[in-house]
């Protein structure tokens, strides 16, 4: 608000007259509702300096100050809207006055074009840890440009089934590292696959990676990966 307070004291007192808008208005802002707000603000001026000034300053002057403050930011407030919202007003002149631009279009970001990679890095017992990695800069630490979340899914089985409904989703993570726990009912031993799949902001998913495997042990921690 400071900058529209700013800029409306620089361009609404006085009013510019060579509007290209019409000969009364700038931006929506009629010469009356200018004068207004000049008023004001020569009021907050004059209210200042008696609340600064040692000869005057007293509390009943700092108060009037305070006072005159609310009442012109609360006027710059209700032009700021008027502005922001007047047909005629172009971005540049928002910019100008500190406001934020209309009528730029967000561009959404598309589903992820590509699957995470995916490493098994160490089995314990029953917990596999898991790292995902960009195809395109495997040695990037963090997620992909515009990659929100990764879907993370389980099977145990011999062989991976084809169908992707057929896993079992074992949750959504924020990072590129997780541990799946199997349940006490996975016999060590039992062979396990994974698949995962990227996802933007609005939950769009990518395509599923290959399915990778590793084995469940009866304990202890076996590094599989660096």
């Amino acid at each position: 608000m400071r900058s529209i307070v700013n800029c409306a004291r620089k361009h609404l007192t006085p009013l510019p007259r060579a509007s290209p808008i019409s000969a009364d208005t700038f931006v929506g802002i009629s010469s009356g509702q200018a004068t207004t707000f000049s008023g004001l603000n020569s009021s907050w001026n004059a209210a200042y300096v008696l609340a600064n000034a040692d000869a005057t300053r007293s509390p009943m002057n700092v108060e009037l100050k305070n006072v005159a403050k609310t009442a012109m930011v609360k006027n710059a407030r209700l032009l700021s809207g008027i502005i922001q919202n007047f047909p005629a007003t172009t971005n540049a002149q928002r910019i100008d006055l500190g406001l934020s631009q209309r009528g730029t279009p967000k561009v959404p970001i598309p589903p992820p074009s590509m699957s995470p990679g995916i490493t098994v890095t160490a089995v314990n017992g029953r917990i596999v840890s898991l790292r995902f990695s960009d195809p395109t800069d495997p040695t990037r630490r963090g997620k992909p440009p515009a990659v929100h979340s990764i879907s993370v899914f389980s099977f145990v089985g011999d062989e991976a089934p084809i169908e992707t409904r057929l896993f079992k989703f074992e949750g959504t993570v924020n990072t590129m590292e997780t541990n799946v726990e199997f349940p006490a009912t996975v016999a060590p031993g039992a062979k396990v696959w994974f698949t995962a799949f990227f996802a933007n902001p609005r939950s769009e998913s990518g395509l599923a990676c290959a399915p990778i495997s590793a084995y469940l042990q009866f304990g202890g921690d076996m590094p599989v990966a660096a």
